[in-house]
């Protein structure tokens, strides 16, 4: 098998971003990963490493490494799939043969890697995290425990959010430094974690590469909402937007709804979705195609980091209609950014709202883009992480 996935030119480095999985779909993790590089990129060179040790599957009935069968221990739990001494061998070798002093774990997924690393005492390690899993976890948990209809309540088990907590808290109390996306996220952590020393956490927002991304179009088309929706929060507020809100648009000046992301259509074969709704599985299209003349809404109601999928909307153009949670985590504020709503017929109030006025459109969409600019640009990303690293070395 190839040892190491290093996407873009493979070269002598001095950071690594370490990816767990071999799934390329584009998603918030993945959008994360390459935004950190692209970041990192002006202050040392940088490469995304992306694990392909899945012991999950990889394992069975020998390791591709060593030839041993797949260790009995092993019991396929899904942040522990990627966990393999054996490859982390490799790996620190491969690491320390091309000039590798920071390493960059990303997400729940290297919890492992972030302690194994660490302990070697060869390279800086940073934990780097999407959400605050744990009470995110949590409350997915209650959310399927509550609905009858969940599909995802034997995945986020009380025993699954027990070791979400177990292993968040390892890399955390591990690794020489963590970064969290927002102040929320850090205020969450320390709620969470109460023994981990504030200092040891920074704000390392979410941000998009602005030039990648299509003019604003003059007027909306559609309205628009994307991301993965087999992730449960995702599901929940594309089953609002199908449910309560579609049919609020469904009438003589009816407004096309686009749901585009993975699993769209599979989750909702089986109920009546209106006519003004196109499901869109694992659409091909970059998500700015999509996004570009829509308006964004973001029904979400659970979460935790900060929402790429608002990002791209300032980027396009677009205007957005969001939940305060669908916002947390971003330094926006309501009627400035985007329109607030909580019901179904708010959001419908607001989208017919913003399609009767443009000059609403414009003043919206006029300050989501200078905010974007200033703070959740891949430029202003780099300038932010030199002051980390200029903090790093003079502590």
């Amino acid at each position: 098998m190839e040892l190491f996935d290093v996407v873009g030119e493979k070269r002598d480095t001095d950071t690594v971003v370490l990816a767990a999985g071999v799934d390329n779909r584009r998603g918030g993790a993945s959008m994360r990963w390459e935004a950190l590089r692209q970041a990192l990129d002006p202050l040392a060179p940088t490469a995304i490493y992306r694990l392909t040790c899945a012991r999950l599957g990889g394992c069975r009935p020998t390791c591709p490494l060593t030839g041993t069968a797949q260790p009995p221990e092993f019991d396929g739990w899904y942040f522990l799939h990627a966990a393999c001494e054996a490859y982390a061998l490799r790996l620190a070798r491969e690491l320390t043969r091309t000039g590798v002093s920071t390493v960059v774990c990303s997400g729940l997924e290297t919890f492992w890697y972030a302690s194994w690393l660490s302990a070697l005492g060869r390279f800086r390690v940073v934990f780097d995290m999407h959400n605050v899993e744990y009470p995110l976890n949590r409350s997915i948990s209650r959310a399927g425990q509550a609905d009858s209809s969940a599909y995802w309540t034997e995945f986020f088990s009380d025993e699954h959010v027990a070791r979400v907590r177990t292993a968040e808290h390892e890399a955390i109390t591990n690794a020489d430094e963590v970064w969290v996306c927002s102040d929320d996220d850090k205020l969450q952590t320390l709620a969470s974690y109460p023994d981990t020393p504030p200092e040891k956490i920074r704000v390392v927002p979410n941000v998009v590469d602005v030039a990648a991304f299509p003019p604003a179009a003059t007027a909306p088309r559609r309205a628009c909402f994307t991301g993965r929706i087999d992730y449960p929060p995702n599901y929940l507020a594309a089953r609002m937007i199908v449910r309560g809100l579609a049919p609020l648009l469904d009438d003589a000046d009816s407004l096309p709804i686009v749901i585009a992301g993975r699993m769209a259509g599979e989750l909702f074969a089986d109920e009546p979705v209106p006519s003004n709704v196109t499901l869109v599985s694992n659409p091909r299209d970059v998500p700015a195609e999509v996004i570009s003349g829509s308006i964004m809404v973001v029904p979400l109601t659970l979460g935790s980091g900060s929402r790429f999928k608002i990002l791209e909307a300032f980027a396009c153009g677009a205007p957005v209609v969001s939940t305060r949670k669908g916002a947390e985590g971003l330094a926006v504020e309501a009627d400035t950014h985007y329109l607030p709503a909580a019901t179904a017929a708010e959001f419908a109030a607001a989208i017919k709202e913003l399609r009767s006025d443009p000059r609403l459109r414009g003043r919206l969409t006029a300050a989501a883009r200078e905010l974007l600019e200033e703070r959740y640009s891949v430029r202003s990303l780099t300038q932010q992480l030199r002051v980390v690293a200029n903090d790093g070395r003079s502590g």
